[in-house]
């Protein structure tokens, strides 16, 4: 269900003008938009059934763009780990936040010992670019 090869593939679509410039941005943050705490490095990111980025959709009708990430050591997952909702098969779920402001960023995924984590797209940002209004 894992496959970890997904940072090379993402870091030539976001900077695909040269092979130095895709390895410079595997070793990049994504940081929290609201406050700009470093959240994952462009190098933790997976695939998860097969793709990195996920349009989700959760019981109430919000909408998501999610990446999945093998670690984000900027988050704090809390609350009780939930079976009911997830968006993928046999992973249970817990609520992420920005460990610095408290921001809603995704969700930790966990199943059988193996975790990921599921971010918010549009609440991260790279370290180079404008904060979102």
């Amino acid at each position: 269900m894992l496959e970890i090869d997904a940072a090379a593939t993402i870091a030539e679509q976001v900077s695909p003008t040269s092979k130095d410039a895709a390895e410079k941005r595997r070793d990049s943050y994504l940081r929290c938009d609201r406050c700009r705490h470093p959240i994952t490095l462009v190098s933790a990111a997976i695939r998860v059934d097969g793709q990195h980025l996920h349009h989700v959709v959760n019981p109430h009708g919000f909408e998501y763009r999610i990446g999945c990430f093998r670690v984000a050591p900027g988050c704090r997952a809390e609350g009780p780990r939930v079976e009911a909702f997830s968006w993928f098969q046999g992973y249970d779920w817990q609520i992420a936040h920005c460990e610095s402001c408290a921001e809603h960023l995704g969700w930790r995924y966990e199943c059988d010992g193996d975790a990921f984590f599921g971010l918010i797209r549009d609440k991260l940002s790279d370290l180079d670019e404008p904060r979102s209004a």
